[in-house]
């Protein structure tokens, strides 16, 4: 396969088709989300931006004559008590960070009742996500994440820039990110720090089990969790709701270190 490299010494380097897909995709979501915001609405524009992730890699991988399989998306789960287990520690310290974070900065004291009868529809608002987040996570710990050759640690933090730059867009013509616009300097530093300590866990999977639907998996709890916080109380005020954020990349930052520390994942 002819690959592109960055730094002369190979430390970064891609197969020739990343460039056209992340052209491709950055062009889907900022030019084609712009008109389908202005003409359509909102709605569609979030459904918009989902089909990039999905779309592209399938495509791609039709025109290469290659299989999901190729990009990590396969049937052997490898270590699934242990990818279990720690998802559902992941659960507990998600919970209680974004929990007490949202409780803090909200007016709105924790309604128990409603927070019962979240945890009643959690498994399908988990599906939801999870169905969700696979339609990011092919182009991500997929189709990406097979295509760049570097470090863990390059490729990860390439993905997560690409990653952010693709989010973008979404924050700013969505209402469900109140607070966070107008994006500035240290909202824009959160974002980044955010970005990039989620990338970790999630390609932590991947890297380790070498199935991106684990990633996936990853994905969709993170998703929950949040989702679930929303329900339970009322939005964070509109100046702190980036405090919410950073809470949620603190927590991934001490997932991240100890699941590296405990289980490194291969370079």
């Amino acid at each position: 396969m002819e690959r592109f490299g960055i730094f002369k010494d190979g430390r970064l380097s891609f197969s020739k088709d990343v460039m056209p897909f992340a052209a491709l995709l950055l062009a889907w979501v900022w030019i084609g989300g712009y008109a389908i915001h202005q003409t359509i609405g909102e709605e569609a524009t979030a459904l918009f931006f989902l089909t990039s992730t999905l779309v592209l890699p399938l495509v791609f991988l039709r025109l290469r004559g290659e299989g999901l399989d190729d990009i990590g998306v396969k049937k052997d789960l490898g270590d699934r008590r242990l990818y279990t287990r720690i998802l559902q520690v992941y659960i507990l310290l998600f919970a209680i960070v974004v929990l007490s974070t949202s409780s803090l900065i909200s007016e709105t004291p924790i309604d128990t009742l409603l927070l019962a009868q979240a945890l009643v529809v959690m498994p399908l608002i988990f599906v939801i996500a999870t169905i969700q987040s696979f339609m990011e996570e092919i182009t991500w710990a997929g189709w990406l994440y097979d295509k760049i050759s570097a470090s863990y640690v390059m490729k990860t933090m390439t993905i997560a820039i690409l990653w952010l730059v693709w989010h973008l867009p979404f924050y700013l013509w969505t209402d469900q990110f109140v607070g966070l616009v107008p994006i500035r300097f240290e909202i824009l530093a959160i974002l980044v720090i955010y970005f990039i300590a989620l990338r970790f866990f999630f390609n932590w999977f991947r890297a380790h089990s070498g199935n991106a639907l684990w990633a996936t998996v990853a994905h969709g709890v993170m998703n929950t969790v949040a989702f679930l916080s929303i329900i339970v109380l009322d939005a964070p005020p509109e100046s702190e709701a980036h405090l919410l954020m950073l809470a949620i990349a603190v927590a991934n930052i001490l997932a991240v270190a100890v699941l590296h520390r405990l289980w490194p994942p291969p370079d």
